[in-house]
């Protein structure tokens, strides 16, 4: 799976598919631990590797919430990224990130850069094209 640098095309869609593999793996690995350390102790709770499948589900769930969050974003189409390359004269664009606020998410699929303004494409699951706009 290629890594995806923030700022390129592709980067959100990416972004989800490592965080959803790496949320399974991990909870995978806690449920195992779990599973061995009852049957080690001889079926009962009191076993280290109990313990510690436990807590591991914590790192675990950060990575899930992180997939949560980014869940209805999405990359946008390959032809509208094509379009946008062709503006953008000096290679100094930003394609497919999310912003954030200490109030709102922003999805913005493209951010243009000119000499005097800037350009920016928001997603369609952008409610606060106003916000993101005074932002």
């Amino acid at each position: 799976m290629k890594k995806y640098e923030r700022g390129e095309y592709g980067y959100v869609s990416g972004l989800k598919k490592r965080k959803l593999i790496l949320s399974l793996c991990l909870f995978a690995l806690s449920i195992t631990l779990v599973i061995v350390g009852y049957i080690i102790s001889g079926k009962t709770r009191e076993s280290v590797l109990t313990v510690i499948g436990i807590v591991s589900v914590l790192p675990a769930a950060k990575v899930l919430v992180g997939y949560i969050i980014l869940f209805p974003y999405k990359t946008f189409s390959k032809s509208e990224y094509e379009i946008i390359k062709e503006f953008d004269v000096n290679n100094y664009a930003l394609y497919d990130f999310v912003m954030s606020s200490s109030e709102k998410i922003m999805n913005i699929y493209a951010l243009v850069p000119t000499v005097d303004k800037v350009f920016l494409l928001l997603g369609k699951e952008n409610k606060y094209h106003e916000y993101t706009r005074n932002y």
